[in-house]
């Protein structure tokens, strides 16, 4: 029996994006084929396991 993941929706991180990030995106999104939101996803996926902390520098 497959479990049924609910379905997440990504536009309240979409809409916090800078003009740039969403460009950035966008061009992404065209070279890739994949949607924003899948992009939003791996950013937040990513920025969870390296615990990344806003404000701080990668090398801090």
């Amino acid at each position: 029996m497959q479990s049924i993941q609910p379905k997440r929706n990504y536009q309240r991180y979409q809409i916090m994006l800078s003009e740039r990030d969403h460009v950035m995106l966008k061009a992404i999104k065209s070279i890739n084929q994949t949607s924003i939101s899948q992009l939003v996803r791996e950013a937040i996926r990513h920025t969870y396991l390296t615990k990344w902390v806003p404000g701080k520098g990668i090398d801090e």
